[in-house]
């Protein structure tokens, strides 16, 4: 009823007075509506690439962790192994070798099978059936394997070989351990994977039907590596995406690409039509609440200053983490609450604006620093909390040094060299608190007594 209205109002007044202003009125509703019905398809647009960015990014985020995991716990075991060589190298017992091997390669997923090298000739296999060919090969011999093993007996570190054919048949990637003993290189342990198993595996894993998936980086050499998996094509696309991961003596290369979404294009013209039909103040305000719904939702999820996730995004994220993390066995997470020690001086003698840029430059030296699956607020004031998932103990006092080392570094801000200290309490899940709360509360008594520590030595 809205639109004779107005054609009421326009015919009832302008048509009246002159007759070029009413035709004048009707194109520019016309233009503005086609305008806003434009702005209206673009923010559109642009959430729905946002969506599917997202979308990409998790998924190609999950791919390359479920890669490292499966690679991981399939690796697990090869440093007790070596060492168990190392120390018995001068009196290996065959029969108790094999039996050991035995029980590993019983529990291990896609090994096909050991083989362990005394200098560079191969003089043990398990299990040997299938595998005889291999026997008492000299890697000197094999100009496809020697160039690699010569880099693992030089330099003394592992390395992912491959996919190759294997002498024996089948196709397997080689991981390749030196055993040193007295600092001297003796031999090596070779584990070589089912590569097939492997990779349908990850792809039963990983399967998303929205999504192309490869994998490069024959033997370990990323993009300039050899196609291993999956659509080779999409390594050439421009709408491809690529992440490199780390295997033992390289890289691989993780590209995936998204499928076209044919409901863009119905989107837009269902929008083109519904704005011509819309008059120009309901387009105006429509178009206003998405502009302000973009940006209420902004700045409900995110510090205005810092650019950091809020309180309530962290908390969410902090609670999905450990939940996460309750499900998995031996999974240590750790929340860093941190003070900034000499900041209301800096406030109180330069002002707020100067207290505004240290708390960003802090900001972006604690995002530095973390990994990228970590999550940081600024939780009030001068304070930050900083989630750490999946955090060995020996890494957890890593970032600690490393943070308080960056943070502490002086902060140039309009003629002026600022210094700032960092006091940092830590609790860690579950070994001392078994949820969010204690962990904060914890955190926080550790971070007050460590300032209070360093208050009590004074200035360096």
């Amino acid at each position: 009823m809205r639109i004779p209205s107005l054609n009421h109002w326009l015919t009832g007044h302008l048509w009246r007075h002159w007759r070029g202003a009413a035709w004048s009125s009707a194109v520019i509703i016309f233009i503005v509506g086609i305008w806003t019905g434009e702005m209206i398809h673009h923010a559109q647009q642009e959430e729905h690439k946002s969506l599917r960015d997202s979308q990409a990014s998790t998924y190609l985020s999950m791919v390359s962790m479920t890669i490292d995991d499966e690679v991981q716990s399939m690796l697990g075991f090869t440093s007790g192994l070596s060492a168990y060589l190392s120390i018995r190298s001068n009196k290996l017992d065959e029969s108790e070798l094999q039996a050991l091997l035995a029980k590993i390669h019983t529990n291990t997923r896609h090994i096909k099978y050991f083989s362990i090298a005394e200098a560079y000739q191969v003089r043990y296999i398990h299990p040997l059936q299938g595998n005889e060919a291999l026997l008492n090969a000299d890697f000197r011999s094999l100009p496809d394997r020697w160039p690699l093993v010569d880099r693992i007996s030089r330099t003394g570190e592992s390395a992912l070989a491959g996919p190759v054919n294997l002498l024996q048949g089948g196709w397997g990637m080689p991981y390749r351990v030196p055993i040193m003993v007295n600092g001297k290189y003796w031999g090596m342990l070779g584990a070589t994977i089912d590569a097939t198993s492997f990779f349908e595996t990850i792809e039963t894993k990983v399967y998303h039907p929205g999504f192309d998936l490869g994998i490069k980086g024959v033997d370990g050499k990323g993009l300039q590596g050899g196609m291993i998996w999956g659509d080779s094509d999409l390594f050439t696309q421009s709408d491809s995406r690529f992440q490199l991961i780390d295997i033992p003596g390289g890289q691989w290369a993780i590209g995936i690409r998204q499928h076209p979404d044919a409901s863009d294009k119905t989107l837009r013209w269902r929008t083109r039509s519904i704005s011509i039909g819309l008059s120009v103040l309901a387009a105006l305000l429509l178009y206003s609440l998405i502009n302000n719904h973009v940006k209420l939702a902004e700045q409900a999820m995110h510090d205005s200053l810092t650019q950091l996730p809020n309180r309530a995004l962290f908390m969410e994220k902090a609670h999905t983490a450990l939940s996460a993390a309750s499900r998995q066995a031996n999974a240590q997470s750790a929340l860093l609450f941190a003070d900034l020690d000499g900041f209301k001086s800096i406030n109180d003698a330069y002002g707020h604006k100067t207290g505004d840029a240290v708390l960003q430059a802090v900001a972006q030296r604690i995002r530095h620093i973390v990994r990228p699956h970590d999550t940081v607020t600024r939780w009030g004031g001068d304070e930050f909390i900083i989630l750490l998932t999946q955090i060995p103990p020996e890494g957890l006092q890593d970032i600690i040094a490393r943070l308080r080392n960056a943070v502490e570094q002086p902060i140039a801000y309009q003629g002026n060299v600022l210094h700032i200290g960092l006091s940092i309490g830590y609790a860690i899940y579950p070994d001392q608190a078994q949820n969010f709360d204690q962990l904060i509360h914890l955190a926080d008594q550790h971070m007050y007594a460590e300032k209070q520590g360093r208050k009590s030595l004074g200035p360096a």
